[in-house]
């Protein structure tokens, strides 16, 4: 008996069009799965350097009124997302800045530090404003922080920073007497903000 020399055997090259439908679909599913998670991490680092970008500027603002030996006040204007901080000596508003007829000297516009999306960031504090101050304000005075304004029964000041796309929120906190100000985060709406770790 002789085998033939050539075996001619069908080979099964490529995909068939429904494997490669599930294929992409699968693909896909993942791909966006994996760009909404990078999109809410992307959302979450720029809320954190949008923190810490006004805790530095109230910082500012507080070693100003320190180095000139007055007080600045600072209005956190909520509807629009600002804070403007002008020397509190009844005279008109002179900015507290080094170079007060800049651009935007001795403002903090939280909606350009943030960027893309601003719309659905909302700025609040607590304790929540006094009566006769419709704006709420921080006073920074030569000594560092001035009892002039309503602070919550530890003898703090506390500013949120939260995004619609976002469970957690970022936190600043000002401390009575000197102004030490700590940025935190907290996990939802109803929690409290934790200052005890760097995040």
């Amino acid at each position: 008996m002789t085998l033939p020399l050539f075996r001619h055997t069908k080979l099964n090259n490529g995909f068939s069009l429904v494997e490669l439908t599930i294929v992409i679909s699968v693909v896909g599913i993942l791909g966006s799965i994996a760009l909404v998670n990078l999109s809410r991490s992307w959302t979450g680092q720029r809320l954190l350097a949008s923190t810490r970008e006004l805790e530095n500027w109230l910082g500012d603002q507080r070693r100003f009124a320190m180095r000139q030996n007055l007080t600045c006040k600072v209005i956190i204007d909520h509807a629009n997302k600002r804070l403007i901080s002008t020397i509190d000596s009844g005279e008109g508003a002179t900015p507290c800045s080094d170079v007060p007829s800049a651009a935007g000297a001795g403002i903090f516009d939280l909606a350009a530090s943030f960027g893309a999306d601003s719309d659905k960031l909302e700025l609040l504090s607590t304790p929540s404003t006094r009566p006769d101050d419709s704006d709420g304000g921080i006073r920074f005075s030569f000594r560092g922080f001035s009892q002039n304004h309503q602070l919550s029964s530890e003898g703090t000041l506390e500013l949120r920073l939260r995004h619609r796309d976002l469970t957690k929120q970022r936190c600043i906190r000002i401390i009575s007497p000197i102004g030490m100000m700590r940025d935190g985060i907290a996990e939802d709406e109803s929690s409290t903000c934790r200052y005890d770790n760097s995040y």
